[in-house]
């Protein structure tokens, strides 16, 4: 009746979507064994117009325990998650979108600058994994690692989150770092991934 329409973008947004769920289908077995492993809260994040955006989540059994919504979004440059999903991207293509999207200092930890979320980059690439060591948060700490297409692309990330009281870098260096690593690296294999 020469009124709205269905176009396209609702296409790219539904295999967006069908994407997503079966990517969640997926991981979240390797996530609930994490969520058991750790007790603390375990997130499934992609990277939507230069934030991280929350695909799943695991709360954690503890009464004080760090939450996110899914379907909601937060920064990459104060996230474990961000810098696992930027970890494939040019310094070049960091730095735009750092700088489009904007680097609000949350705590004194917060970095700040491209210059330093870059320097942190290089630890991220050669490690496999990165911390959020009370960047978005006084009392939170995270660690996350990337999950790899069959192209080598970064499809997503999952991260392991508690306040810093239960969770420390030394923790998640010795403890935490490699069973997550196991579980991303398992969920790339089997999404086509050969490193």
């Amino acid at each position: 009746e020469g009124g709205y329409r269905l176009g396209l973008t609702f296409l790219t947004l539904g295999q967006q979507a069908d994407k997503g769920f079966e990517l969640r289908r997926l991981a979240r077995p390797f996530m609930a064994r994490l969520n058991q492993f750790t007790s603390e809260t375990v997130h499934l994040g992609t990277l939507a117009r230069n934030r991280v955006l929350y695909v799943d989540s695991i709360d954690s059994p503890h009464s004080i325990r760090l939450v996110a919504q899914v379907g909601g979004t937060n920064a990459v440059h104060c996230t474990s998650l961000g810098k696992a999903l930027l970890v494939t991207h040019s310094d070049e293509e960091i730095r735009q979108i750092l700088v489009e999207a904007g680097m609000e200092r949350r705590t004194h930890y917060t970095l700040a600058s491209p210059e330093a979320f870059l320097k942190e980059m290089e630890a991220v690439r050669r490690n496999g994994f990165g911390f959020d060591d009370r960047e978005s948060g006084d009392e939170c700490f995270c660690i996350g690692a990337p999950i790899f297409n069959h192209l080598g692309q970064v499809l997503a990330a999952i991260s392991v989150s508690g306040p810093i009281s239960r969770v420390s870098r030394r923790t998640a260096e010795t403890v935490v770092a490699p069973k997550l690593l196991e579980a991303t690296r398992t969920i790339s294999r089997s999404l086509g991934f050969v490193s």
